[in-house]
């Protein structure tokens, strides 16, 4: 459970790797895939953000952000994970009552864009990244 997420009205989730890339990288919508991008401006990937959901704290419904992208190619939706209660900022999968990380950036054929991978079958190959997702974004640092 989430319990902080739940009482936000609107949050976003960030993903957070080992390469110097993926580090509070945030998530987007592209053909049905949630995709990440740490791109300033990524191309044809839609914006999204997301909200707790009445049917648990480990529910979300994901939205696009009609900011960004006034014609959103995507109707709201339901994302269900169950989440650590040890942590209400980083998001774990129950799998046979054990909470897994299962949560992998693969690259794709454009430099700065991956596709979010859940439990994939071959987790190292050499084109899939472990990530974490957390609904926290570090601050800006200046210099």
């Amino acid at each position: 459970m989430l319990p902080s997420v739940a009482a936000q009205s609107t949050f976003n989730f960030y993903a957070y790797g080992s390469s110097g890339d993926l580090s509070a990288v945030p998530l987007f919508y592209e053909n049905g895939h949630v995709m990440l991008s740490n791109l300033t401006s990524p191309a044809n990937l839609t914006s999204v953000y997301f909200t707790g959901d009445t049917n648990g704290p480990s529910a979300w419904t994901v939205h696009s952000n009609t900011t960004t992208d006034p014609n959103p190619p995507f109707t709201s939706g339901y994302v269900t994970l169950e989440a650590s209660s040890a942590s209400s900022r980083t998001v774990f999968a129950k799998v046979d009552n054990k909470l897994q990380n299962p949560f992998y950036a693969a690259a794709t054929e454009t430099k700065g864009i991956y596709q979010l991978v859940w439990n994939p079958q071959n987790p190292n190959d050499e084109q899939l990244e472990a990530i974490v997702l957390r609904t926290v974004k570090p601050p800006d640092h200046k210099i």
